[in-house]
């Protein structure tokens, strides 16, 4: 016959149980969250690291040389803008009301732009590119098509 203690510590270890399922769960979501995070900057910056390669390859060929290029990008990715800040920039061109993040980040020339209501992305700088128009927006499905052209002093970036 069962004692009244070990009676009323079973409902207490099924509770414990319950409750360090339910802390492994959160711990395990959040760690698979931040490792998503982590993913999409970590393609982001392949991505600058492979538009930069491509730009200084086509920088130092003969002018006219072109190619086209495609490179991946994170989901959240909808559109990339590329401007020339040194030129006037028609900001109504800018998708999903991001025309003043470049308005304010004057130093960096490529802008990708996540979807509507996500939070922006980082700007980056890639040396010796400018778009044929300005801005140019490419919209993107994970991955940026576009043509590049050696014009000698630079590289243009068109559709």
């Amino acid at each position: 016959m069962k004692k009244k203690a070990q009676l009323m510590s079973h409902p207490f270890t099924i509770i414990l149980t319950l409750v360090l399922a339910a802390l492994i769960m959160f711990f395990g979501v959040s760690a698979i969250i931040n490792l998503v995070k982590v993913s999409s900057q970590v393609d982001l910056a392949a991505f600058r690291t492979s538009l930069q390669k491509e730009v200084d390859t086509y920088y130092n060929l003969d002018e006219g040389s072109q190619k086209t290029i495609t490179l991946q990008l994170p989901g959240e990715v909808s559109y990339v803008c590329f401007v020339d800040q040194s030129m006037p920039i028609d900001y109504s061109l800018i998708p999903n009301s991001k025309e003043n993040l470049v308005k304010v980040i004057t130093n960096k020339n490529v802008f990708p732009i996540p979807e509507m209501g996500q939070p922006s992305l980082d700007p980056i700088n890639i040396e010796h590119l400018k778009p044929e128009s300005n801005p140019l927006c490419i919209k993107t499905a994970n991955r940026l098509v576009a043509k590049i052209t050696s014009q000698g002093t630079h590289v243009s970036i068109s559709q």
